[in-house]
């Protein structure tokens, strides 16, 4: 008589079933996981992301705002608030312009201002002639100084030119009004330098804000102290 024997094929059916059933758990978990990690909450700030799982996006929402508030504070702002029309010499307490000048402007030998200094935007000497004679310049009523009444002003700086009469060419082309700028003769590597600036701030942010009224036929003028400025005299009129 056949004996028949089932114990062994039934083990190996639950063994089949539990097997089962585990891959089936396993694969749940790693469906609940995969679908986690797909689960991130991204914000945009103007230089990153800040990125958090779902669970943690307000977290990442502040982290966000705080990063904006950040790079806008750092950001230099090119925004004007207010334009105003700030006056050549403008001081802490107004003042006219001769006033001011005899204020803090020690003067030695002031040119008669009846004297006309004709062919004043001629171009610069050919660098050919003598040096000697190259350094004779007009005097274009012409202020030499002992020490810098600018130095707690602001301006902006249009050009440096090595000659007075380039300077105001410079002027007469940009059609400026004499009245808003002011030409400084300083020096530069040991040598006479001349300076155009467009008007006298307090500050640097009054500067900024004043940006909107400078001409449009002005490239880039450079908002710079004064407090380095080598001062040596300016040009009261020409």
């Amino acid at each position: 008589m056949r004996k028949r024997y089932f114990t062994g094929n039934r083990k190996l059916s639950e063994l089949k079933i539990l097997i089962c059933l585990f891959g089936g758990w396993a694969f749940s978990v790693a469906a609940e996981k995969k679908s986690e990690d797909i689960d991130i909450v991204c914000y945009a700030t103007p230089k990153q992301w800040v990125c958090a799982p779902e669970s943690e996006k307000q977290k990442a929402n502040e982290k966000a705002a705080e990063l904006v508030e950040k790079y806008e504070k750092e950001a230099p702002s090119n925004i004007v608030i207010k334009t105003i029309d700030i006056p050549k010499f403008e001081s802490a307490e107004p003042v006219k312009k001769d006033d001011f000048y005899s204020a803090i402007l020690p003067r030695e030998e002031v040119v008669n201002k009846d004297e006309v200094v004709e062919d004043a935007v001629e171009t610069e000497q050919s660098a050919t002639e003598p040096v000697a004679q190259s350094q004779k310049q007009p005097q274009n009523n012409y202020t030499p100084v002992d020490s810098n009444p600018y130095a707690k002003l602001w301006s902006h700086q249009l050009i440096g030119v090595s000659t007075p009469q380039n300077a105001v060419k410079f002027v007469v082309s940009k059609k400026l009004r004499k009245e808003d700028v002011l030409i400084i003769k300083t020096t530069r590597a040991g040598m006479e330098w001349w300076v155009v600036l467009f008007g006298l701030y307090k500050d640097k942010q009054t500067g900024i804000e004043n940006e909107v009224n400078l001409p449009a036929n002005l490239d880039k003028p450079w908002l710079r102290p004064l407090l380095n400025l080598d001062v040596l005299g300016f040009i009261e009129d020409f």
